[in-house]
């Protein structure tokens, strides 16, 4: 699976504030778009695949990874 697939969400640079989480890529830039390029806009903000921490591999994996991709 393509990291575009997974769950997504947009990060306050400075403050590490989740802002929103989106089911994939695409609709997570489609929303830090509409963020502008004013204060606190895009440039304020990231997006990141989701991590979540395994226990068993003791790792992070993206969220909803299943085990056998691992």
């Amino acid at each position: 699976m393509n990291y575009e697939d997974y769950p997504h969400e947009i990060v306050h640079i400075e403050t590490n504030r989740t802002i929103g989480e989106y089911e994939n890529y695409a609709q997570a830039y489609a929303a830090y778009e509409k963020l502008g390029t004013g204060n606190n806009g895009m440039t304020d903000h990231a997006i990141a695949v989701i991590m979540v921490y395994d226990k068993e591999t003791r790792t992070y994996l993206p969220k909803n990874q299943e085990k056998s991709n691992a």
